[in-house]
């Protein structure tokens, strides 16, 4: 009886020893569509592998660590991103001083929240001209009825005042080498900045997209590198001329894709917000760029409609801000009129 109780107690202490070293798995937030937790790390970040569009990485150190792995499993997907909108219709409730009366509240018509994501990520030079290169994610009804998302992109030039408000961190140097200038459409897909209709636009020429890169001649042993990575061996060589011959670059450009330019879906359409598509030496951001992880600090506008409330019209947009913990979404709205900003009230 002695054995068998102290056997008892033993048991009983090593029950409560596994209860202590179990730790509680942290909680899931609601970060999809626009982010996951890093594959290595864990860490909450919004970029992901460009190719498959289900793995995240915080940095390219962690994607090219992960890789071996990751290779085995990565397939191209062709519609990386799906948005469900909301069950039935939301009603937007916008309050704002009007006639001078506080707090007026106005019915707005019976609205879904579609959204276009931009994201920005740069501030590139062209031909003097400051601007922003940004990702656009649109969604639109597919032939199943689900609501997808095409992936663009689009480049707009923005006169100083406006570079100034966007990008506070902008550096006053820069602020002063983008005038504005007459706004043009011409077959090298300029493209103009639709932030103020009443502005004399920005404009910047870029590349044609049918340029061709120059041909490079391949060395079999850097080829040999990027297929022992698991490339094959075509768009291994097809990296190679496109860097000329540096390993690193593209071995980069396979891991967020590796698309052609000249196939990437131009996004231009009959809303001037949306711009022109670029098709040319446009870096999709999709891919692992440490310096733009920290979500503490980045918000991108996910613009939605300009509608008329009450015979005044109103730009109604949600903005997508990051937070260390995950990604918050919030509404605004500003009078056209005179530009008052209002209070938003999604109820269902």
């Amino acid at each position: 009886p002695a054995s068998s109780s102290a056997r008892g107690e033993a048991e009983e202490d090593a029950g409560e020893g596994a209860a202590q070293e179990e730790i509680p798995a942290p909680p899931q937030e609601p970060l999809a569509p626009f982010a996951g937790r890093c594959g290595v790390c864990g860490k909450v970040t919004e970029f992901r592998c460009s190719r498959c569009h289900a793995a995240f990485y915080c940095c390219r150190a962690h994607q090219r660590q992960a890789w071996p792995s990751h290779r085995l499993e990565c397939t191209p997907n062709e519609h990386p991103f799906l948005y469900r909108p909301p069950e039935g219709e939301k009603r937007i409730v916008v309050a704002t001083p009007m006639n001078h009366q506080n707090n007026a509240v106005l019915d707005a018509a019976a609205f879904h929240i579609g959204m276009a994501v931009r994201v920005k990520f740069g501030f590139p030079n062209w031909a003097g001209e400051i601007g922003t290169v940004e990702k656009v994610v649109q969604p639109h009804k597919g032939p199943d009825g689900r609501i997808k998302v095409r992936v663009g992109a689009r480049a707009v030039a923005i006169p100083a005042r406006e570079l100034e408000v966007l990008d506070g961190a902008c550096p006053p140097a820069a602020l002063g080498t983008a005038a504005p200038v007459e706004a043009s459409t011409s077959a090298q897909g300029s493209v103009e900045n639709p932030l103020h209709a009443g502005d004399k636009p920005a404009v910047i020429a870029l590349p044609a997209a049918g340029e061709a890169a120059a041909e490079v001649a391949v060395s079999s042993e850097n080829l040999a590198v990027l297929v022992d990575m698991g490339f094959d061996e075509d768009s291994a060589r097809r990296a190679l001329q496109r860097h000329n011959n540096d390993v690193n670059p593209a071995a980069n450009w396979l891991l967020q894709g590796g698309v052609e330019d000249n196939d990437q879906e131009t996004q231009a359409g009959e809303d001037a917000n949306f711009g022109m598509a670029l098709f040319h030496d446009v870096e999709e951001g999709d891919g692992q760029d440490g310096t733009g992880a920290d979500l503490s600090s980045n918000s991108s506008c996910l613009y939605s409609t300009t509608t008329i409330i009450s015979g005044h019209r109103f730009r109604i947009e949600t903005v997508r801000e990051g937070h260390p913990s995950g990604v918050g979404i919030r509404l605004q709205a500003t009078r056209l009129d005179d530009g008052q900003a209002a209070e938003l009230v999604v109820r269902e």
